[in-house]
């Protein structure tokens, strides 16, 4: 590989903290690149190639949105790179075009396995848009959902789910026409889980609900939320999949 290593590699130093630019060029030396540098920038030695967005959405067979997790974009060797997913499961990568590519997911890294789970991208030539699904069976995902109701018994329109993890790990995940559908990242039994719903301009707050939770299970819950008081969670559901 070295062999093939051109004679000469650009500089690139960094604009203002934003942009990178073309500062000269570095020789090659035995079996490194080599050049003067005068001025106290962040320096690089690399050979520029086209790249594309890609925005990918990560979520279970179930269509539960995976936030919080660690998404890296490899060719056929190495990562080339990496992000993590927000609140609707979507992380945006800048990656080479014509190149093949493979998308690999980690776990949270609070949990206590070293899988990783990979999908094939292939060749992207122009902005995208990807799906990356991931099954839930033999894995630390747990699947929340819920419907949020304000005093009314009216579907909370615009809104958000606040869930702490028993190890104060939180999520959020958004709560649209008064559905909400998200995972979170266990390990073992009985892991505790509060989870909070917040309505739209009225600012509506329902109480914790706490649940006792543990890998693969899927719980669908019901909230019900009050301007004047905090009204109770009217029912929970529990649907239990795969339990170990």
């Amino acid at each position: 590989m070295l062999a093939m290593a051109p004679d000469s590699v650009n500089m690139w130093a960094i604009n203002n903290n934003t942009v990178w630019e073309k500062r000269g060029v570095a020789k090659k030396v035995n079996n490194s690149y080599e050049a003067k540098i005068d001025q106290a920038y962040e320096w690089n030695f690399a050979v520029a190639e086209n790249g594309v967005y890609v925005n990918l959405h990560l979520k279970t067979e179930e269509g539960a949105t995976i936030t919080n997790t660690a998404v890296r974009i490899k060719n056929d060797k190495y990562v080339i790179a990496e992000g993590e997913t927000d609140a609707d499961g979507n992380v945006l990568l800048f990656v080479p075009a014509h190149t093949n590519l493979t998308a690999e997911v980690l776990p949270d890294r609070h949990t206590y396995i070293n899988d990783k789970y990979t999908q094939s991208i292939g060749v992207v030539s122009k902005t995208s848009d990807i799906n990356v699904s991931i099954s839930t069976k033999g894995t630390e995902l747990t699947t929340i959902s819920g419907t949020a109701f304000d005093c009314n018994n009216n579907l909370i329109k615009n809104g958000r789910a606040d869930i702490t993890l028993y190890d104060g790990r939180q999520y959020v995940s958004p709560v649209v026409y008064g559905k909400f559908k998200t995972t979170a990242w266990l390990y073992g039994i009985n892991n505790g889980m509060n989870v909070k719903i917040t309505g739209d301009a009225t600012s509506t707050t329902g109480d914790n609900i706490y649940v006792i939770t543990r890998p693969e299970d899927i719980y669908n819950m019901n909230f019900s939320s009050c301007t004047t008081a905090a009204c109770c969670i009217a029912i929970m559901l529990l649907m239990v999949k795969n339990i170990p």
